[in-house]
C-alpha cells in the first residue's frame, strides 16, 4: 500500500532529498493530506530501476503543491537501464518512448509505446554506457499546483562514443488549477560524442480540471540529436515525444508535438487505438503520423502547423467529419493507398495538402477520394511540389549531371540530352525524375497528387506538382532542376481564379545548367463544359543562362461535357527549347478531343507512333512527326487544322466531315496522304491554303470536295471521283473513276 502523511516540506533551508521507493501508477503512492512545499533546496524523486517498473513518484495532494525557484522533482535518468524497456536502443540507435529514437546505423528504431493522456510509463534505455531512460512522475492536486522550479524525466546520454541516448520518461499533473513559470521536461538524452542516435521524447499530460490556464509554465519533451564526430546531427536525431493538455471546458484535450526547431528524419506516431482531440499542434519542427491501427478523429477539432511541422497521414486514418476547414496546417499523406474522405473540405489560408518525399521508387503519393466539395482557397495549396523522384533518380533522369528531369517531355539539357518523357497524359499517376547531379545543386522532381472529388471544386488557390529548384545560387556546381509531377483531378464541377501547375523548375541562375520538363496534368469534369479562371500550366522549368536551356513543356488534358475525347495542350510559356515534347512508346494516350500547340512549345510524335482528334488541330509553335507515325483527323464534326504543319501520315475518312485548313498556312505530308468522303476547305473563302506532298509520298484522295487549295508545292494532287469550287485550287487533278467499260454487242 501507500503512505499518508499530514503535510510536507520539502528543502525550504537546507538541501533536501526525498527519495520514494516502490511506488507504482496504483495505490503505492505518497498522500498528502494538507498541502506541499518544494524550497529552493528541495529535491523529491524516486529510486532507479533497472530492467523493470518497480520505482515510481506517485504523489497525491489534497491541498496545495508549491514549487519554488530553485526546486526539483527530478526523476531524470532513472527509468529502464541502457538496453532495457519496451523501447530500448541498440547498436547506435537512441531509446523510442513518445516518439521514435535516432540511429546512426543498424535496424530500425523500436516504436513508440505508452498513452498519450494518461502517461505513466518509464522511459527506455538507450545504448551504451549510462543511457538510461527518465523515471515517472504522477501527480494530483486538489488545489493549486504552482510551479517556479523544474519536474524533469528526462533521458540520459550515453557517455561514451557509440550507443545512443536514453528516452524521456512520463510526466502526469492533474490540478484544480495551475500557475508558475517553471518547467516540465522529459526530453531524449543527447550524445555529445562520437557516432550514436539521439534518444526520443517521453510524455507530458496536464490535466486542468477548474482553471483555463496553464500558467507560463514551459513543457518539453523533445527528441536528441544524434552525433557523427566531430558534429552533432539531426538526421540521427530521435522524435519529438507528446505533451497533452486538457483544461477546463475540454472536451478532448489538445495534443501538442514540439521537436524544438530540430528537423528529424522520424514522426511521433499514434499507433493502435482511436484518438480525438479538440487540437493538434505540430510545432518547431514537430511531426505527428497516424500510424498503423489508429485512427485519429478531428471531426469536432482543429488542426495547426508552423510552416516546418506537419500531420502525416501513414497507415492509420484521418476522420474530420462531414465538413473541415484546414488553415495553418499542413497535412501529409505517406504510402501511395488511396484515401477516402467523407468531406466537403476546404483550404484556408495556409492550409496545405501534400505527400511526403520519395527517393528511388514510388513510394509516397497524395491518392484521395473527397465525397463531398472541394475548395481551395486564396493562400491555401494542394502542394506536392519537389516531391517526386529524388535527384538523378526516376525513369527521367537525364544521362548529364548539368540536364534537367524529363516527364511530360524532355529535360533542358547543357551537355548532354536532358532526361526522356514517360507516363500517361489522359490518367496521369507517375512521379518526376530529379534533374542530373553535379555536386550538391539539383532538383527533385514533382509529386504526384490524384483527386476525385464528387461534389465541385473551387480552387481560388493553387493545386501544384512542379519540379524542385536545383540551387538558390549561382554559386557551387550546376546540376539540372526536376520535372514537374502529376495532377489528376476528377470533380463534378471546376471554378475560381486560381492555378493548377504541373511546371518542371528553373535551373540555378548563371550556371551550365538544364531546366525541368513540365509534368502531366489532367481535368476531367463530369458535370460541367467550363472550368472558370482556373489556369492550367504545365511548362518547361527555365535554363541556367549559361549555355544551359528550358526543358520542354509537360501535357495537360482536359475533358469536359464539351469534348467527349478531351484536349491536349502542349504550351511553353514562350520559352525557347530545343528539347520536345515527345510521344513515344513510353507515353500513352493516343485519342483526343482539340489538340492545341502553342507558346514555344515543340511536340513531337515518335516513330511509327499514331494520334487520333476527334476536334480540331491547331499548331502555333511546333510540332514534328517522324517516320511512319499518323495523325488520323476523326469523328463525324467539323473541324480546322491551324497553323504549318508537317505529317508523316494524315488520314481522314470520315463521311461528310469537312476539314477547315488555316489560310496561308502550309500542310506537308511525306509519307501518305488518305482523304476520303470529305470536304477540304479554307478557314477564309477565297483565299488559299496550301496542301504539299512530296516527292516520293504516297496518295489515297477518293470522292472529296476542294475549295481554295494550292498544291503547288509538291506532287499533284489526284483526286478520284472528286469535285471542286470554281477553279481556285492549283496543282490538283480531278478524275471520274466510272469504274470499267463493258462493251455489249
Amino acid at each position: 500500500g501507500g503512505v499518508t502523511v499530514q503535510s510536507l516540506s520539502l528543502g525550504a533551508n537546507n538541501a533536501s532529498t526525498l527519495t520514494l521507493a516502490n511506488g507504482d501508477a496504483g495505490t503505492k503512492k505518497l498522500t498528502i493530506g494538507g498541502d506541499c512545499a518544494i524550497g529552493g533546496n528541495g529535491t523529491l524523486t524516486h529510486a532507479a530501476n533497472t530492467t523493470g517498473e518497480s520505482n515510481k513518484l506517485n504523489l497525491a495532494v489534497a491541498g496545495n503543491l508549491t514549487i519554488v525557484s530553485g526546486g526539483a522533482i527530478d526523476v531524470a535518468g532513472r527509468g529502464y537501464t541502457a538496453g532495457n524497456g519496451p523501447g530500448a536502443g541498440g547498436g547506435n540507435w537512441g531509446a523510442s518512448h513518445g516518439g521514435v529514437g535516432g540511429g546512426h546505423n543498424g535496424s530500425d528504431p523500436k516504436p513508440p509505446y505508452g498513452s498519450i493522456a494518461a502517461p505513466v510509463a518509464l522511459g527506455s534505455g538507450g545504448s551504451g554506457t549510462g543511457a538510461d531512460g527518465g523515471g515517472a512522475v504522477l501527480i494530483e492536486v486538489a488545489g493549486l499546483l504552482t510551479n517556479g522550479g523544474t519536474i524533469t524525466a528526462d533521458g540520459k546520454a550515453n557517455t561514451g562514443t557509440l550507443g545512443g541516448g536514453g528516452a524521456g520518461g512520463s510526466i502526469a499533473l492533474a490540478c484544480g488549477s495551475l500557475s508558475g513559470n517553471g518547467t516540465l521536461s522529459a526530453n531524449g538524452g543527447a550524445p555529445t560524442a562520437g557516432w550514436q542516435g539521439g534518444g526520443a521524447g517521453g510524455r507530458i499530460a496536464v490535466a486542468v480540471t477548474n482553471g483555463s490556464s496553464f500558467g507560463s509554465i514551459v513543457m518539453r519533451a523533445f527528441g536528441a540529436i544524434g552525433f557523427v564526430s566531430p558534429s552533432p546531427t539531426e538526421d540521427r536525431g530521435a522524435a519529438a515525444g507528446t505533451i497533452y493538455l486538457k483544461k477546463q471546458g475540454d472536451t478532448h484535450g489538445t495534443l501538442l508535438v514540439d521537436n524544438n526547431s530540430h528537423a528529424r528524419p522520424y514522426a511521433t506516431v499514434l499507433t493502435n487505438g482511436t484518438f480525438q482531440f479538440d487540437s493538434l499542434i505540430a510545432t518547431n519542427a514537430g511531426l505527428a503520423e497516424v500510424g498503423g491501427n489508429a485512427t485519429l478523429d478531428m471531426s469536432a477539432g482543429t488542426i495547426a502547423c508552423s510552416t516546418n511541422s506537419r500531420l502525416i497521414v501513414g497507415a492509420g486514418q484521418l476522420s474530420l467529419g462531414s465538413s473541415h476547414t484546414l488553415s495553418n496546417a499542413i497535412v501529409s499523406f505517406k504510402g501511395t493507398n488511396a484515401v477516402t474522405w467523407n468531406t466537403s473540405l476546404t483550404l484556408g489560408p495556409n492550409g496545405v495538402l501534400t505527400h511526403e518525399a520519395n527517393n528511388t521508387t514510388e513510394a509516397n503519393k497524395l491518392n484521395l477520394t473527397l465525397n463531398g466539395n472541394l475548395a481551395v482557397a486564396a493562400g491555401g495549396k494542394i502542394d506536392v511540389s519537389g516531391q517526386g523522384y529524388a535527384v538523378a533518380q526516376g525513369p527521367g533522369k537525364p544521362a548529364g549531371g548539368n540536364d534537367g528531369g524529363g516527364y511530360g517531355g524532355q529535360g533542358g539539357l547543357y551537355n548532354s540530352v536532358g532526361g526522356p518523357p514517360y507516363g500517361t497524359i489522359t490518367e496521369p499517376a507517375s512521379l518526376g525524375s530529379g534533374g542530373g547531379q553535379n555536386g550538391n545543386n539539383a532538383g527533385a522532381g514533382g509529386g504526384a497528387a490524384i483527386l476525385r472529388v464528387s461534389g465541385a471544386a473551387t480552387v481560388d488557390g493553387a493545386i501544384l506538382a512542379e519540379g524542385a529548384y536545383a540551387g538558390p545560387t549561382n554559386s557551387g556546381s550546376a546540376g539540372g532542376s526536376g520535372s514537374g509531377g502529376s495532377i489528376w483531378l476528377t470533380t463534378a464541377s471546376l471554378s475560381g481564379s486560381g492555378k493548377i501547375g504541373a511546371s518542371g523548375t528553373q535551373a540555378i541562375r548563371g550556371q551550365y545548367s538544364g531546366g525541368g520538363s513540365g509534368g502531366r496534368l489532367a481535368v476531367i469534369v463530369t458535370n460541367s463544359g467550363t472550368i472558370g479562371g482556373v489556369a492550367l500550366q504545365s511548362y518547361g522549368g527555365l535554363g541556367g543562362y549559361s549555355g544551359g536551356q528550358a526543358g520542354s513543356a509537360g501535357t495537360v488534358y482536359l475533358k469536359t461535357t464539351a469534348s467527349a475525347n478531351g484536349d491536349l495542350l502542349v504550351d511553353n510559356a514562350n520559352r525557347s527549347v530545343t528539347a520536345v515534347t515527345l510521344v513515344n512508346s513510353n507515353v500513352s494516350g493516343r485519342v483526343f478531343g482539340n489538340v492545341l500547340v502553342r507558346n514555344s512549345a515543340k511536340l513531337r510524335l515518335a516513330a511509327n507512333e499514331a494520334l487520333t482528334v476527334y476536334g480540331a488541330w491547331t499548331n502555333t509553335a511546333g510540332f514534328t512527326a517522324d517516320s511512319g507515325t499518323t495523325v488520323t483527323l476523326a469523328g463525324s464534326g467539323n473541324a480546322t487544322v491551324a497553323g504549318s504543319n508537317g505529317f508523316y501520315n494524315l488520314t481522314c475518312e470520315t463521311a461528310g466531315k469537312s476539314l477547315a485548313f488555316e489560310a496561308g498556312m502550309t500542310t506537308t505530308v511525306t509519307g501518305k496522304l488518305t482523304f476520303a468522303n470529305i470536304t477540304l476547305a479554307s478557314t477564309q473563302s477565297g483565299s488559299q491554303w496550301y496542301l504539299t506532298l512530296v516527292s516520293g509520298a504516297a496518295q489515297d484522295v477518293r470522292s472529296v470536295q476542294v475549295h481554295d487549295s494550292n498544291a503547288s508545292g509538291g506532287q499533284t494532287i489526284l483526286g478520284y471521283n472528286s469535285g471542286q469550287d470554281g477553279w481556285n485550287d492549283v496543282n490538283w487533278q480531278f478524275i471520274c473513276d466510272t469504274g470499267p467499260l463493258i462493251r455489249l454487242r
